[in-house]
């Protein structure tokens, strides 16, 4: 989901990725394990033409309320 001129900071190596929902969007949420062993997650999806990511080594629905509550 990465666009010309937009750069990942994710390792995507050892990233697995899914297709999930975030409210009427469909969203690429990547997991993989950190440096430290915790979990990490990315998630981007496109809304109103406007692309988004959230990411960070918080809770899986941690993430996906904060990406919900994003309009």
């Amino acid at each position: 989901m990465i666009q010309p001129g937009q750069q990942s900071l994710f390792d995507n190596e050892h990233t697995v990725y899914e297709t999930v929902r975030v409210g009427e969007a469909d969203g690429v949420l990547g997991t993989s394990s950190g440096e430290d062993g915790q979990q990490v997650y990315t998630l981007n999806w496109e809304s109103n033409g406007i692309a988004h990511t959230v990411m960070g080594g918080i809770p899986y629905d941690e993430i996906i309320k904060i990406a919900e509550s994003i309009r």
